[in-house]
């Protein structure tokens, strides 16, 4: 009796991580929001510009939702980004409220929406970064909502132009976007090849 060891082996791993087609399962999208989460934390770079970390979220948020198969792809990757960012920010004193979770809820659910929309018009990789600029422009948007309702101090509307940090936002969000799109089309890519 020939046991075929190629063929488990691949299935074994795709349970987890990949379908066949290259396809995010569960899991995938899990792990993806987990490091989305620790990245939001951890990773600190002095650009001062409103806006910036939309570049690896929105690459993260899109990638994710461009390779998921379920119909909330991104709200369970947002989630578990919310999750992890957290679970974590009690301990780093850098993470100091609730807002990036909420964002990470706002802008997944965003995505969701927007994504069976646009796809069919779209190119992968111009959706991609149309979805992530629109969805990242839900931070500034409920931010000026509290600057101006509440009197609350936004430090981007405070710092800057009221229209820069939609402007900002909207840019390193497309970017970011145009990024996960990328990178789902190369393993769209390596997926069909192998």
């Amino acid at each position: 009796m020939a046991v075929n060891i190629r063929s488990w082996t691949k299935r074994l791993s795709n349970l987890h991580i990949l379908d066949n087609q290259g396809k995010l399962s569960l899991g995938g999208l899990l792990v993806i929001g987990v490091v989305a989460g620790l990245l939001q934390v951890h990773l600190r770079y002095p650009l001062n510009i409103p806006g910036h970390h939309g570049l690896e979220w929105m690459a993260l948020l899109l990638f994710g939702r461009c390779l998921g198969t379920q119909r909330y792809a991104a709200t369970i990757l947002a989630s578990a980004a919310a999750a992890s960012y957290l679970i974590q920010s009690p301990f780093v004193v850098v993470a100091h409220s609730m807002k990036p979770a909420v964002i990470f809820l706002l802008t997944g659910f965003c995505s969701d929406a927007l994504y069976p929309v646009t796809r069919k018009y779209l190119p992968l990789i111009v959706n991609a970064g149309l979805i992530g600029g629109l969805a990242f422009i839900v931070k500034p948007l409920v931010m000026y909502v509290l600057f101006m309702l509440a009197s609350l101090e936004v430090g981007m509307f405070v710092k800057h132009p009221d229209y820069l940090p939609f402007m900002t936002h909207f840019l390193f969000g497309m970017v970011g976007g145009i990024g996960g799109g990328m990178m789902a089309k190369v393993v769209l890519a390596l997926a069909a090849k192998y």
